[in-house]
């Protein structure tokens, strides 16, 4: 999540680029993580789901 994606309007999309620009746009981004602990007791694969809605 260290990463910068930039959007780019392209003109194909005047309904998406209308609603950003007027803050009127919902959206939702969800994933899941998967993450070792370094610990020799809880050396385990993890796994975390997340969403973000706005």
């Amino acid at each position: 999540m260290k990463d910068r994606i930039v959007l780019k309007n392209t003109g194909n999309t005047p309904e998406l680029w209308s609603a950003l620009e007027s803050n009127t746009a919902k959206w939702r981004v969800s994933g899941d993580i998967f993450f070792n602990q370094s610990s020799m007791t809880q050396g385990q694969e993890n796994e975390l789901h997340f969403e973000f809605v706005k």
